[in-house]
């Protein structure tokens, strides 16, 4: 392999992977003091830094962003509590997990497909993140993941085909929702105009991810043969439970004895408790008489309008 000829293509991966690492980080709950300081003071200028060797974001989006930044924080309550009002109290105008946004539901197809992508690169969720694997957050950190391992390996091959699952993961998983998720931010914005630091953030973000998009392309021309060959999400969820299929058979509900259908993820979640020598007992009930040794009652989880009007 000749470097030379090819250390052009990949001069972008280490800069842009740290600017969307930076991205990643401001995404967090500001709770901390040293987090939102940062947030408030120290984003910016990495951000600009960064722009040198990346062209992006301009530099009147980062005036505006920095504006903001200072305005929020400056306000009652400050960056913690207009994230708090944005993005984690019910009913929450501008939802930061993918899966929402593209399926309507949390833990949905799209967080499948994520995860995959999670463990096809050998990452599992840190145990001190706690939000769900769709988060923004988390999706940011994972392409700067991408990124870094693109530009250690010397295969020119490999390089292409880690690039070439990146573009992937930033064009159907994160830029294909981001429009709808900026129009939330815009309303959010007239109710609360503090909230003006997030949509400046939301908008830096999407112009990053855009020209990211750019450059691997050109590092990728063509969607690398395995990602092309990639099972749809049916097929990779039949094939997760290949192993005991009978288990999908109706099944006699230990409390009333009638037959119901497990489904396909209950099925898969029973799998993997008994892999585990886990107590399954609780799962082999049917609907009604689960709910019902829970103290539940059927349901209907209602999203917020900014949401609904986009799924």
């Amino acid at each position: 392999m000749n470097l030379e000829a090819t250390q052009t293509e990949t001069d972008f991966l280490v800069p842009f992977g740290e600017t969307l690492l930076c991205l990643g980080q401001a995404f967090l709950t500001p709770k901390e003091s040293e987090r939102a300081n940062a947030l408030r003071d120290d984003l910016v200028p990495d951000l600009e830094a960064l722009r040198e060797a990346t062209g992006v974001p301009a530099a009147g989006e980062l005036d505006a962003l920095a504006s903001a930044l200072r305005s929020t924080a400056d306000a009652e309550g400050g960056l913690l509590r207009v994230y708090s009002r944005l993005f984690l109290a019910p009913p929450f105008p501008a939802p930061l997990n993918a899966g929402i946004q593209l399926d309507g539901a949390l833990m949905g197809q799209s967080t499948v497909e994520m995860e995959r992508f999670y463990q096809r690169h050998g990452l599992t969720r840190d145990r001190e993140f706690r939000d769900l694997p769709d988060h923004l957050a988390l999706q940011l950190q994972f392409v700067a993941f991408l990124h870094a391992k693109a530009a250690e390996t010397e295969d020119r091959e490999e390089c292409a085909a880690i690039a070439g699952d990146a573009r992937y993961f930033v064009r159907q998983l994160m830029l294909s929702w981001f429009p709808g998720w900026l129009e939330q931010l815009d309303e959010a914005v007239t109710h609360l105009p503090t909230a003006e630091a997030w949509r400046q953030l939301g908008r830096v973000t999407r112009e990053v991810l855009e020209a990211d998009v750019v450059y691997l392309e050109a590092l990728a021309p063509e969607v690398h043969a395995e990602t092309a060959a990639r099972p749809s999400l049916e097929e990779a969820l039949d094939a997760r439970m290949a192993p005991e299929r009978s288990l999908e058979a109706p099944a006699a509900c230990r409390v009333c004895g009638k037959e119901f259908a497990m489904g396909r993820d209950m099925v898969f979640m029973l799998q993997q408790l008994q892999a585990r020598g886990l107590e399954t007992e609780h799962l082999e009930a049917c609907p009604d008489c689960r709910a019902g040794e829970m103290g539940l009652s059927e349901t209907t989880v209602e999203l917020p309008a900014a949401v609904s009007k986009h799924v």
